[in-house]
């Protein structure tokens, strides 16, 4: 699978420049960058387009390059998953065709264009299964009602749900994805670790396997949940499935300040050392839930194209605001892509968010045969919050939600229509191919 992408300008004497990276926290090592900087600018024929590849960690990285000034080149990586099945010489040749139309554009308008026709990369398969297992009341159904229903997560914090019986399918349209999540009951784990039959249920055809463990639990009883952890990892080797497996640790909300974050950064190294899996972290407390958005956001990211499309154009745009969150919703009222300022206040995110879809739900309740194309409210605390619409009616796209303790009504709502703009651009120039 790709990862990710790099267009970098070199005048062949200073450091190179970034013109566009995505995604944004995307990395490469100095060492390779300067090792593929090297290997171009020694080529005997500057002036024609090279593909060069490198390995690093689980990556495979091919950069083209060709010489565009007196002295300098532009250079464009390609990172890339080494464990999935990819045929390089057809992403080789991909490449070069990509990079000569990049060259084609002028300078300012290249990185809309590779994020425009950056998905060219990656193969139309929008069937995604995904699988939660994980011991009872871990809270596994309340995080499936919360992201992918945009259920109230009150509900769940005051009211538990009843427990899962069995294995529970589910299919969401989340996004370009047609998403088959099966959610498993807590008494049906060791049953997966036993029964062959329950196992190709969970396993066979999936693309991702989240272990839920909640914080209390795994502090109580870490080397048990290592233990079932690294069960389900035989068993996914042992019958050759496909799927990726991962960790969430939820009920964060639980863990107190001010050592928080100094706890999940020990916990996330110790299941990366121990299992060699990812750990994310997971709450639907309204102080936290923004995280589990954020954390499912990015998981997704790896299947949708859409996805990925939609958090860079959010971080991108969020560059020059401050103490503002800007987030866009579905038709379930579900934030499918969210990009915050560090210095946000992230307990104020989901009260927030809950009272803008109330109140544009009571209006749309009283206008049946219209819809609230802008919606704009102040708080009492100064919070300002803009709704915009992003009409598309041919998506399952609502909003675009703009919350700021400090930006004015004004700013938002240029901020709002820049994603906007970027949205519609992107599923009208779909629709029209």
């Amino acid at each position: 699978m790709v990862v990710g992408i790099i267009l970098y300008s070199w005048d062949g004497q200073h450091n190179p420049s970034v013109e566009i990276k995505y995604p944004y926290y995307l990395e490469i090592s100095e060492d390779v960058t300067k090792k593929q900087f090297s290997a171009h600018s020694s080529d005997p024929d500057e002036n024609e387009s090279d593909i060069r590849e490198i390995i690093e960690n689980d990556w495979i990285i091919l950069s083209c390059s060709k010489k565009t000034k007196v002295k300098g080149y532009d250079i464009l990586f390609l990172v890339i998953q080494i464990k999935e099945k990819i045929i390089l010489d057809r992403l080789k040749s991909q490449l070069r065709k990509f990079f000569q139309l990049v060259l084609q554009r002028e300078r300012k308008s290249r990185p809309d264009y590779i994020i425009d026709n950056f998905n060219s990369f990656f193969p139309e398969d929008t069937e995604k299964k995904v699988s939660l297992i994980g011991r009872a009341g871990t809270g596994k159904t309340s995080l499936k009602k919360v992201i992918f229903e945009g259920k109230n997560p009150l509900n769940y914090i005051l009211n538990p749900v009843e427990p899962t019986r069995g294995v529970e399918p589910s299919v969401y349209s989340w996004l370009d994805l047609n998403l088959g999540l099966f959610d498993s009951s807590g008494q049906e784990l060791q049953t997966i670790f036993t029964d062959d039959y329950t196992q190709a249920v969970i396993f066979d055809k999936a693309d991702l396997v989240i272990y839920v463990a909640e914080y209390p639990e795994w502090v109580i009883h870490k080397q048990d949940l290592i233990r079932e952890i690294e069960h389900v990892e035989q068993i996914i080797k042992q019958h050759e499935y496909s799927a990726r497996l991962i960790v969430f640790i939820n009920k964060i909300d639980l863990i107190k300040e001010p050592s928080k974050e100094s706890i999940l950064t020990m916990i996330r190294q110790e299941i990366k050392e121990v299992l060699g899996l990812d750990a994310f972290f997971t709450s639907i407390h309204p102080d936290s839930v923004s995280i589990t958005h954020e954390t499912f956001s990015s998981i997704l990211g790896s299947f949708s194209w859409d996805a990925r499309f939609m958090k860079y154009i959010l971080d991108t745009e969020i560059k020059t605001l401050q103490r503002t969150s800007l987030s866009i919703s579905n038709k379930y009222n579900a934030i499918v892509a969210q990009s915050s300022t560090k210095d946000f206040d992230f307990s104020l995110l989901n009260p927030v968010h809950g009272l803008s879809i109330q109140f544009a739900t009571a209006v749309q309740d009283r206008l049946p045969k219209d819809n609230i194309r802008d919606l704009f409210l102040k708080s009492m605390e100064k919070i300002t919050i803009v709704m915009k619409n992003v009409e598309l009616l041919d998506t399952s796209l609502m909003h675009v939600i703009c919350f700021s303790q400090t930006m004015s009504h004004d700013i938002l709502l240029k901020a709002a229509d820049n994603v906007k703009k970027k949205l519609r651009g992107r599923y009208l120039k779909r629709k029209d191919q």
